[in-house]
């Protein structure tokens, strides 16, 4: 029963961490718009909190081992944003935007996972992603403020919750 005891409060401090920092990106979102929240969520956050919950469990030739594919996996996600921005943009929605993201995604995934991995080919990999990005990419408009509706705290809350359990969880 102890153990069940630890595992939970594991879980729940891993999501209560994860969902302060969702929901501080949201309030940057926000405040500032779409493009500073990206910028925000840009900084190691994304990869940072799973690997700091990682090694406060596993060794450290399994975090070695996992940062070289993930240093290339983040050209799939380069290759993520420009498809779930298109659609969106053109559709609008959130189902098929994330499908087109994640077809997107899988694609750079399944080329990277053809590669036997060198950090020289996590870099090309990484910057092949970026130059796909950079060519699919809109043309922004970085100075007009964003024009949206404000969400309710609570609702912001419990999406920073149910995130945070998902990546806690994960």
């Amino acid at each position: 029963m102890e153990a069940t005891g630890l595992l939970l409060f594991g879980i729940a401090w891993k999501a209560v961490l994860t969902a302060v920092v969702l929901l501080l990106v949201s309030k940057v979102g926000e405040r500032l718009g779409p493009f500073m929240a990206s910028i925000v969520m840009a900084f190691p956050m994304n990869a940072g909190p799973g690997y700091f919950f990682l090694a406060l469990t596993e060794e450290p030739q399994f975090m070695a081992a996992g940062a070289l594919p993930s240093l290339a996996g983040t050209g799939a996600v380069f290759m993520f944003i420009p498809a779930y921005v298109h659609v969106a943009s053109r559709w609008g929605g959130f189902v098929l935007p994330m499908l087109a993201g994640i077809a997107s995604w899988s694609v750079g995934a399944w080329v990277i996972a053809q590669i036997d991995l060198t950090m020289p080919w996590a870099f090309v990999l990484t910057a092949a992603g970026a130059a796909v990005a950079v060519l699919f990419s809109r043309k922004f408009d970085f100075h007009s403020v964003p024009k949206f509706t404000r969400v309710p705290f609570r609702f912001m809350v419990l999406r920073a919750i149910v995130g945070g359990t998902i990546v806690a969880l994960a």
